[in-house]
C-alpha cells in the first residue's frame, strides 16, 4: 500500500511540474509575441517618430512602466514636428498607433472620399465596436444628413425643449422634504442626457414603460462599452479574444446589449411595418408631435432601397438598425453630456457666468411668454458662446480626423510623402491647434464670452461652425453630421438645468476637470454637487 501511495504521489509531482512547466511556457510565448507584435507596429512606421511610453509591450506587461504624462507629449510633438510641417505617429485607444499628420497637410486629406479613407472604419477599430456593433454603415450618416433641413431641425428643436423639461426632476430634484441634494456631476448629467436622446431617438408615441427600459439599457451600454474597450486594450493581442469570451466586462457588454435588442427589435419590425404600408410615411417626422430619429433612420433605408426581400433580410435589417439606433442614443449622449458636465464645471468654479447666462435667458424667454419655444436658443448668443468655448478648452480628443486607409494611398502634400497601406490610421491635432497662442489670444485661460460679438449680439463664428482652428467636430468633408443636433442638446440641456436649480461645488476644492486616457479626454468622474431647486 505505501509502495503504491509512492508510485501516486510521485505522479502528482510529474503531473504538476509538467503543468508548471507549460504555464511557463504559455506565459513566455504570450511575452514574446506582444513584443513582435509591438516591434513590428512600430517598424511599420518607419523613419516617422513616434510619441509614447517606449514600449513594445502591452500596458499589462509593461511591469516596470514610468509615468507617462500624454498631454505633454503631445503637445511637445505638436510644436516640434507638426508645426514644422512633419508628421509623427500616437498610440490610439486599441493600443495600435495613428500617424498625426500636421495641420498643413489636412486639406488635401480632407477631400479624400470615405471610400479610400474612411473613419467609420477607423471608429469600429480603435473603439473596439465591431465584436458588437456594426458602425461601417452609412445610414446613421445618410438619415442625419437627411435631417438638415429647415422644417426637420425646427421639429426636433421643439421636441428638444419639451423633453429637456421633462427629464431633468426625475435626476436633479432633491428627496421630499431636503432642501439639496449632493450629486456626482457626470453621472447625473448622463443620465438625464441619456433620457433625452432617447426619447428623440424613439418618439414621443413611443410607450413610457419601453422609453425608460431603453434608457437605462443604452446608458449601461454606453458605460459597460467603454469599460470593455479600455479591458480589451490591456491585453496582448494573442490573448484579447479570450478577454472578450470570458472576461466579466464582456459578458455583461453582451448580456446587456440581448435584451436591449429583445426591446428594441420588435419595436423596429413593427414601425417598418406601419412606414411600409402608410403612404404618408414621408411626413411621419414632419412635426415636432411625432418626431422620431429612428423612423427618419428607417425612411431613409425605404429612399436610398436599403430594403429586404426575405424574411431572414427582414430580421438582419432590423438588428442592423437597432444597432445604429444605439450608434445614435451614444452620440447624442455622450459628447453633449460631456460638454454639458464641463460646462457646470466652469459655472460651478465661476459663478459670474451663471449670473450672466441667466440674465440673458430670462431676456430670451420675454418675447414667448417664457415658453421654451424652437428659437429660443437663436436669442442666447452668450450662452452659445459660453459652449463654443468650453469644446474648443475641453475637446474630448487631443486629435480628430481619425481616418483609415481602406485601398493604398499617396500623401504628396506631406513632405517627404507618405505612402498609406490599407490598415494605416491617420488623424490630426486638435486640443494642441486650440491651445495655439498663434490663433487664440490668451488660450490657455477659459473666456466664456471669446466668440460673442457684443456689436451684432451674436456668437461668431457660429458653435457648429468648424474651421482649421476650431476643430472639436473635425472640419472639411470629414466633420461631423450631427454637430448641429449636438450642440444644440448640450445649449438646451445646460441651460435648463441652470434656469431650474442652483449648483455649488460639494468637494473641498475643485478636482481636475478632465482625465486623459491615451488619447481622449473625460470629465472628471469624482467632481461632486450640491444642488437645490431654484425659488425654494
Amino acid at each position: 500500500m505505501g509502495a503504491l501511495s509512492e508510485i501516486f504521489t510521485a505522479g502528482y509531482v510529474a503531473l504538476a511540474g509538467i503543468t508548471g512547466f507549460f504555464l511557463v511556457f504559455l506565459g513566455f510565448l504570450v511575452v514574446i509575441s506582444d513584443y513582435i507584435d509591438g516591434w513590428r507596429s512600430r517598424r511599420a512606421l518607419g523613419d516617422i517618430p513616434i510619441v509614447d511610453e517606449g514600449s513594445n509591450l502591452s500596458p499589462i506587461l509593461r511591469w516596470n512602466s514610468q509615468p507617462y504624462d500624454a498631454e505633454a507629449e503631445f503637445t511637445r510633438a505638436y510644436y516640434k514636428y507638426s508645426k514644422n510641417g512633419k508628421p509623427f505617429a500616437a498610440r490610439i485607444q486599441h493600443g495600435g498607433y495613428a500617424i498625426v499628420l500636421p495641420p498643413s497637410a489636412c486639406r488635401k486629406v480632407r477631400s479624400i472620399g470615405h471610400e479610400q479613407l474612411s473613419f467609420l472604419d477607423a471608429l469600429a477599430e480603435f473603439a473596439d465596436l465591431s465584436l458588437h456593433m456594426d458602425v461601417t454603415s452609412r445610414r446613421v450618416i445618410e438619415a442625419t444628413h437627411a435631417c438638415n433641413n429647415e422644417t426637420t431641425i425646427k421639429n426636433f428643436q421643439e421636441r428638444l425643449a419639451l423633453e429637456c423639461g421633462k427629464h431633468l426632476a426625475p435626476v436633479f430634484d432633491p428627496p421630499q422634504e431636503q432642501e439639496s441634494t449632493e450629486l456626482k456631476t457626470l453621472k447625473s448629467v448622463f443620465a438625464a442626457i441619456s433620457a433625452v436622446a432617447t426619447a428623440l431617438i424613439l418618439g414621443p408615441d413611443c410607450p413610457e414603460a419601453l422609453v425608460s427600459e431603453v434608457t437605462a439599457g443604452a446608458t449601461a451600454y454606453n458605460e459597460v462599452m467603454i469599460q470593455c474597450r479600455i479591458l480589451r486594450a490591456q491585453y496582448p493581442k494573442i490573448l484579447k479574444p479570450l478577454v472578450w469570451r470570458f472576461s466579466r466586462t464582456a459578458r455583461e457588454l453582451r448580456a446587456i446589449l440581448s435584451r436591449l435588442k429583445a426591446r428594441l427589435v420588435p419595436e423596429i419590425k413593427r414601425r417598418i411595418a406601419y412606414l411600409e404600408a402608410h403612404s404618408t410615411s414621408e411626413n411621419q417626422a414632419e412635426s415636432a408631435g411625432s418626431f422620431s430619429l429612428l423612423d427618419i433612420l428607417i425612411q431613409t433605408s425605404f429612399k436610398n432601397r436599403h430594403l429586404p426581400s426575405t424574411p431572414v433580410e427582414n430580421d438582419k435589417w432590423a438588428d442592423l438598425l437597432c444597432q445604429q439606433a444605439l450608434l445614435y442614443h451614444f452620440k447624442l449622449s455622450r459628447a453633449p453630456g460631456t460638454s454639458v458636465t464641463f460646462m457646470l464645471y466652469r459655472v460651478m468654479n465661476h459663478p459670474e457666468y451663471a449670473t450672466m447666462l441667466r440674465d440673458e435667458m430670462i431676456a430670451a424667454l420675454k418675447p414667448s411668454g417664457g415658453n421654451w419655444t424652437a428659437d429660443i436658443l437663436q436669442r442666447a448668443p452668450k450662452l452659445e458662446s459660453f459652449n463654443k468655448e468650453t469644446f474648443r478648452m475641453h475637446d474630448i480628443s487631443n486629435f480628430v480626423g481619425l481616418r483609415v486607409a481602406m485601398r493604398p494611398v499617396d500623401l504628396r502634400s506631406v513632405s517627404p510623402p507618405l505612402h498609406l497601406k490599407p490598415g494605416t490610421m491617420i488623424m490630426t491635432p486638435s486640443r494642441t491647434v486650440h491651445y495655439d497662442a498663434e490663433h487664440y489670444v490668451d488660450p490657455l485661460t477659459f473666456n466664456g464670452l471669446r466668440f460673442y460679438d457684443a456689436t451684432s449680439n451674436t456668437c461668431t463664428p457660429r458653435v457648429f461652425t468648424t474651421s482649421p482652428t476650431y476643430l472639436p467636430f473635425s472640419h472639411g468633408t470629414g466633420s461631423c453630421p450631427a454637430r448641429n443636433f449636438a450642440t444644440q442638446i448640450a445649449r438646451m440641456l445646460f441651460i435648463r438645468l441652470l434656469m431650474g436649480y442652483e449648483f455649488e461645488l460639494a468637494n473641498e476644492e475643485m478636482p481636475a476637470y478632465g482625465l486623459m486616457d491615451g488619447t481622449a479626454y473625460f470629465p472628471n468622474p469624482e467632481v461632486r454637487m450640491r444642488v437645490r431647486v431654484r425659488g425654494k
